[in-house]
């Protein structure tokens, strides 16, 4: 790739972006980026807390994992949930595995499942196989997360093995890993995250919010190598304000040279204010650069005003409009657009066993090979608790993407509306087994070359040691 700093000081003061989230709603304290292992919930969906923002007490809408296609930016906090949930959904504990823990713990996940269209290829060529995945993870931490100590360090080495029934060719062993450092002062919160991930296919779990949906972009099956940093600065300008310094850095490297491989930077800086016991309004600038090979470079700023009200402790709305002012840079590239860009969001909890969050939104991306995609959609999410070990989780999205050309003289007609739908159902076996079943369905109506349909069904077993 080309030398990308000069591009990056160029805009490193300008804007902040927008990208919707799945979410969910609790009562909580601020919850800490490293304390929970994997909660029980359906596999796939919450696989890895890292990241996490200072929040105050109070009910508050945070996003979940969810998909995020080639070029968007991940949630604020992609896979972090309250800690509050957390313990709900465990009954009190803060993993699955009950009592004290050891500096250094081991576990080992297996999942077996059927997928219909294995090479991701168009209505009518489809091939599908079984897969294994092998999915043993050991993890470092510094000191037990609970205790809030100034200083905390969690890192981890989570690798995946598949092997194909039929489709020997496709059979990897991908590294995975991943560092986050958490420091707390008094008016001060800093993390910094870094997740390393070779991937084959689409990756589900703890990457799948930095992945999902490039499927849908790509037309195909991919693999490569990818990594990602998030650092942030929190800090409590008053009682009832506060001013968040953030900066991303995302890297894809693709194995065929017929993928372009993309490199991604950005910088924010947000302020926050509650007005009110019940709302909190706050807006801020974030500027990002996107270097994508035998493309025409991104370079966007955003402004961006916010408004969360909480008229109860278990009913949350949250709204969110700006506009995304993107210039395009190189050879051939074309001219600069302004995209409107807004989100809302509603969170409740009707009882104590259930949760549900519906949002909808519009946004750009870049796609993979370099052009725009206004992204307009709607998805939504629903957890429930059965007796005391029981876990049934839906979510569901459908978006309309249409394509936008980044090259002088060149007309892009693409038009894409795909459709998620995952239905996954846990059970805790005792304090160190989780056993599940879940089915995950795909697809893609594409003016542009790219359809298809996808459904993947299995059963995943893990163990805490």
């Amino acid at each position: 790739m080309r030398a990308k700093t000069d591009g990056l000081k160029k805009h490193f003061a300008r804007c902040i972006v927008f990208y919707p989230a799945l979410v969910t709603v609790t009562e909580a304290a601020a919850p800490d980026p490293a304390q929970s292992h994997d909660p029980v919930l359906q596999p796939g969906i919450v696989e890895e807390v890292v990241d996490s923002r200072k929040l105050k007490p109070g009910l508050v809408i945070q996003p979940i994992q969810a998909d995020h296609p080639a070029g968007d930016h991940p949630a604020r906090e992609a896979g972090v949930l309250q800690d509050d949930i957390v313990k709900e959904i465990t009954h009190g504990e803060s993993t699955l595995v009950a009592g004290e823990r050891a500096s250094v713990y081991v576990s080992l996940g297996f999942e077996g499942y059927y997928d219909d269209n294995v090479l991701i290829n168009r209505p009518g060529r489809e091939q599908g196989d079984f897969v294994w995945e092998l999915l043993p993870r050991i993890v470092f931490e510094s000191s037990r997360p609970e205790a809030q100590r100034r200083h905390f360090l969690k890192s981890g080495y989570d690798p995946q093995w598949q092997v194909f029934a039929d489709f020997g060719e496709l059979d990897s062993y991908n590294h995975r890993g991943f560092l986050s450092y958490r420091f707390l002062g008094s008016n001060v919160a800093a993390r910094f995250n870094h997740r390393s991930a070779q991937f084959s296919g689409t990756p589900r779990g703890a990457d799948a919010a930095d992945f999902g949906g490039l499927d849908a972009d790509l037309g195909r099956r991919s693999n490569g190598n990818q990594y990602v940093t998030r650092i942030s600065i929190d800090v409590e300008a008053s009682a009832k304000s506060s001013i968040e310094f953030s900066g991303f850095r995302r890297s894809r490297n693709f194995t065929l040279e017929d993928f372009n491989d993309s490199e991604e930077w950005w910088g924010e800086a947000f302020f926050t204010l509650e007005v009110s016991p019940k709302t909190q309004v706050g807006i801020g600038p974030r500027l990002g650069t996107i270097y994508i090979n035998n493309s025409p470079d991104h370079a966007y700023w955003q402004v961006l005003a916010r408004a969360n009200y909480r008229p109860s402790p278990k009913l949350a709305f949250e709204i969110e409009g700006g506009v995304d002012f993107r210039d395009y840079e190189g050879a051939s590239a074309g001219a600069g657009r302004d995209t409107p860009v807004f989100l809302t969001r509603t969170a409740w909890l009707p009882k104590e066993s259930t949760e549900i969050s519906l949002e909808g939104f519009q946004e750009l991306r870049a796609s993979e090979n370099g052009d725009s995609i206004v992204v307009t959609g709607i998805r939504g999410s629903l957890h429930q608790r059965f007796w005391r070990n029981l876990h049934y989780t839906l979510v569901g999205g459908v978006e309309d993407r249409e394509y936008k050309t980044s090259r002088r003289g060149v007309v892009v007609t693409r038009e894409d509306d795909p459709i998620f739908l995952r239905n996954a159902l846990d059970y805790k076996l005792g304090d160190r087994a989780l056993l599940g079943l879940f089915h995950e369905y795909r697809k893609n109506d594409s003016f542009g070359g790219k359809s298809f349909n996808r459904s993947q069904v299995g059963f995943s077993v893990r163990m805490d040691f």
